[in-house]
């Protein structure tokens, strides 16, 4: 077998480019899909070196190869940051587990609700009744003010809010379970 140069076409990545790169993977990360984590980018952020320099083979010059890789690995991050937004989440899970996994958590919130002053139970019973209600974007009305969340979580149980501060009683319940619980 004949000896081959080892030229432009094989240049590794150096020390500078490597870090860089590791440090926009790991300030970008969020941006892309849930489906490519931290190790996924940085080997992206491999092969875009691999096509940088496949693509511009006479580049010798450090700042220029820079200024290339930088571009085409963050437009390579945009790509998939679109991706992202396109996107819809969707599990691929088998339906009798999803109803026997919802019908433990049902359960267990229920369970939760039933512990609460009366009040609050009200409002978590609800909320479970009908949870698309809190999914709501906006809870201004035409031409009117934005709701209190006292009053939004009092129209949602049913409550007068000139009678009842539902909010901090939520709290007050919520945080004395969180306290327990740790």
């Amino acid at each position: 077998m004949v000896g081959r140069k080892r030229g432009r076409r094989d240049a590794a990545m150096d020390e500078g480019a490597r870090r860089w790169m590791l440090r926009y993977a790991h300030r970008n990360l969020w941006r892309v899909p849930s489906w490519c984590d931290l190790d996924d980018l940085i080997a992206d952020g491999a092969m875009c070196w691999q096509i940088m320099v496949r693509k511009y083979p006479k580049v010798r010059e450090r700042r220029h190869l820079m200024g290339l890789f930088t571009r085409i690995f963050s437009n390579h991050v945009h790509k998939l940051a679109n991706k992202r937004s396109v996107q819809v989440e969707e599990c691929q899970v088998e339906p009798d587990i999803v109803a026997n996994a919802q019908a433990c958590a049902d359960s267990e919130m229920v369970h939760f609700a039933y512990q609460a002053p009366q009040q609050v139970r009200k409002l978590l019973l609800a909320i479970l009744a009908q949870p698309e209600l809190t999914a709501r974007a906006t809870r201004r009305t035409p031409f009117s003010r934005r709701p209190t969340t006292n009053e939004w979580l009092c129209q949602l149980a049913g409550l007068d809010p000139q009678e009842c501060d539902l909010r901090s009683q939520l709290n007050t319940y919520l945080g004395r379970r969180n306290s327990q619980d740790m």
